[in-house]
């Protein structure tokens, strides 16, 4: 005998009584999160092509229909929600699933009840060779390929990843949050996060006015709404853990969490008498991975540039280091290890002083002259300074640098002197990414990362053309390091700068190697 089993799927409310296990969840996520994005179609469609091989047919009804059924039904957005019930059309009739006669947002899933269905077989582990990256230094020619229109994809040519633009053409208007896109448009800095801990959302901080922040929805990059700052003002920096949750330091040194979507702020650590123009480092500082520590520079009432060790979590200054004394005219940056046991500046004759978080120095480095580099963690928890050497032994190339031992490992042959670094990827520690920004050297143009073995994964072609400092591309990666934030103006010189990511996840389903 064979039975219809009529299943709420997509818009119609409550039908889904049963709560959706989290492991569907996780199948129904994927989906939706691809909605205006169909190039990415395959996370949904794979996931439930193993349940339909399988023959569980009642996981799929009673699990994944009514989680994708939970989950649309919390987006706002109606144009959105309709993108998504299309994506869904085209997947499940390969599944032999098909539309009931009751309506478009019912469907109904055959299934013989005459012959026991066996319990699934436990599925095999991804094979060794389930992500296919370009893992060589030999040159790749750059050849053409058409700009994407706004929100569409295109995969590169050379290297198989995905690109997608996510900022629309000059003057036309944002949707949902109004207004229209600037001439320039990008996320702010390699080391200043993207996306927030869970990447649900991501921010694009510069090119609008009155220093708004463009937030958007960090799977599906659709706007969401412009935030001004925090009340208040200062510095922000995403927490590295906490969703939502931005790190914020006023002038005074007050010390706050922003929540970015409720847009609202709790005071973490009072302001210090003494101490004015308190910043994150400035612009290129950052928070522990813990999102626990931080250092502030700022003038003490002396005149003396310090560096302020703030315990965010326990609500405490901790230690002063007096940037002055130690001899430093001209800052560019200060901020604390990845760990939260070191406090690094670097000045601006390129060289670099190592304190411990105490404030006893520990390095002063003047053999090697580093520029725009990350500070990031080894899969041992070491800390390291990843970036390229200006000038002096490994001139150009990539290299790591202990902070504990003041060890230098080279990583990479030469490159080029045109680049910037990001260690943001925080959940795969051990690498560091990177942009060559100009047309130089074995990864000339290229968006890449790299292994502290050396192993080298590179990713995509820019297309930048670099001629002014807003023009380089600079890479910002997810925290799991699969996407890649960057900036370009595609190939004409002096033309929009637009934002767009690069997405590793149709060629590595799995994951990238640790």
């Amino acid at each position: 005998m064979r039975t219809m089993m009529v299943v709420c799927a997509m818009l119609l409310m409550g039908c889904a009584k049963d709560e959706p296990t989290a492991e569907y969840k996780a199948v129904a996520r994927p989906l939706f999160s691809v909605a205006a994005d169909t190039v990415k179609e395959y996370q949904a469609r794979d996931s439930l092509h193993r349940l339909a091989q399988r023959r569980d047919l009642d996981t799929l009804s009673r699990n994944v229909l009514p989680a994708l059924t939970q989950y649309c039904a919390t987006k706002n957005a109606a144009g959105y929600v309709q993108a998504a019930c299309k994506v869904f059309a085209r997947v499940l009739p390969r599944l032999g699933v098909r539309e009931d006669s009751l309506g478009a947002n019912v469907v109904v899933i055959e299934s013989d009840t005459t012959t026991p269905t066996p319990p699934p077989a436990p599925e095999p582990p991804p094979p060794a060779s389930s992500c296919t990256l370009v893992s060589d230094w030999n040159p790749r020619t750059q050849p053409a390929l058409a700009k994407p229109a706004y929100m569409a994809s295109t995969i590169d040519p050379v290297f198989g990843t995905t690109i997608t633009r996510i900022s629309g053409d000059v003057g036309s208007t944002i949707p949902t949050v109004g207004g229209t896109w600037p001439a320039t448009v990008k996320q702010n800095y390699p080391k200043d996060p993207v996306w927030t801990a869970d990447g649900r959302l991501m921010v694009l901080k510069q090119g609008f006015t009155s220093s708004a922040a463009l937030f958007l929805d960090g799977d599906s990059y659709a706007p969401l709404f412009f935030r001004s700052g925090p009340s208040g003002g200062g510095e922000w920096r995403l927490h590295p853990t906490l969703p939502d949750v931005a790190v914020v330091i006023r002038a005074d040194g007050t010390v706050s969490h922003w929540n970015v979507r409720t847009n609202t702020t709790t005071t973490k650590v009072a302001a210090v008498s003494g101490y004015s123009s308190n910043t994150f480092g400035p612009y290129e500082g950052n928070l522990s991975r813990d999102g626990r520590y931080l250092v502030a520079q700022a003038t003490r009432s002396d005149g003396h540039l310090v560096a302020r060790v703030i315990d965010v979590d326990g609500g405490a200054q901790l230690n002063v280091i007096d940037l002055t004394a130690a001899g430093i005219t001209g800052l560019d940056w200060v901020t604390i290890s990845a760990s939260g046991n070191y406090v690094v500046a670097f000045d601006n004759s390129q060289y670099t002083r190592v304190w411990t978080r105490a404030g006893t120095l520990k390095w002063y480095w003047t053999d090697m002259k580093f520029g725009h580099y990350d500070i990031e963690l080894d899969a041992a928890g070491n800390d390291l300074a990843f970036g390229a050497e200006a000038s002096g032994t490994y001139a150009k190339r990539f290299v790591t640098r202990n902070l504990a031992t003041g060890a230098i490992t080279p990583i990479s042959p030469a490159t080029s002197y045109n680049w910037h670094a990001s260690a943001r990827n925080i959940t795969r520690p051990g690498w560091g990414y990177a942009a060559t920004n100009d047309l130089v050297g074995p990864v000339a143009g290229e968006l890449y990362a790299i292994r502290t073995d050396g192993t080298v994964e590179r990713f995509a072609h820019h297309r930048a053309i670099n001629q002014a400092y807003n023009d380089a591309p600079m890479p910002v990666p997810s925290p799991d390091g699969r996407r890649i934030v960057f900036s370009s103006n595609w190939g004409t010189a002096g033309g929009a700068i637009q934002t767009y990511v690069m997405d590793t996840r149709q060629l590595c389903p799995n994951g990238l190697p640790q």
